[in-house]
């Protein structure tokens, strides 16, 4: 981090925080509908916060890797896959690749408006929770912060209770959708 001098602010700072964010919003998502099954509130009861976050998550998701691409172009590397080279040590190549696996399949789960009826959506809902676990490493592996400190404790944190989050979502049935 930059010890709170906003002046040293640049994009190459602020990107990274705008994937936590993303990722933190999700979680807190899965957290949430974790939340709904165990209480046993009614499926609609939080149809208006899994819709407006889902809109701010979104957002977030789009906004992180287009600022580094932008900053990126600006800079004179050029647009991606390729300018991703200048940002990455070749051998976590790999690790951006990931995330941007996640990304799209984050964003064929924004269809479940329209195909989330269909028998094969819960494939969809499996990927997506895949994407996550990938987020993960992904933000371990490129996330400067997350690598040491006391943030490294919380992401790894954020890890361990997504894991469990996930196992009580996916072993309860029950027919909410976020």
């Amino acid at each position: 981090m930059n010890g709170w001098k906003f002046d040293e602010l640049s994009v190459y700072r602020v990107f990274p925080l705008i994937g936590l964010l993303a990722f933190s919003w999700l979680w807190a998502q899965y957290c949430m509908l974790a939340l709904l099954y165990w209480s046993g509130q009614p499926k609609d009861s939080l149809q208006t916060y899994f819709r407006l976050s889902g809109y701010g998550v979104l957002v977030m998701l789009l906004l992180h890797p287009s600022l580094l691409a932008g900053k990126l172009w600006q800079d004179g590397f050029g647009l991606p896959p390729g300018s991703y080279g200048h940002y990455v040590a070749p051998q976590l190549r790999w690790v951006v690749v990931l995330g941007i696996l996640s990304l799209l399949l984050f964003l064929a789960y924004e269809s479940h408006r329209w195909f989330a009826s269909r028998s094969w959506w819960r494939y969809v809902t499996y990927l997506s929770d895949i994407a996550m676990l990938a987020i993960l490493y992904h933000g371990l592996r490129l996330g400067g912060d997350l690598q040491a400190g006391w943030y490294h404790f919380v992401w790894l944190g954020y890890g361990i209770l997504f894991i469990v989050v996930l196992l009580y979502v996916r072993t309860h049935k029950q027919s909410v959708q976020p």
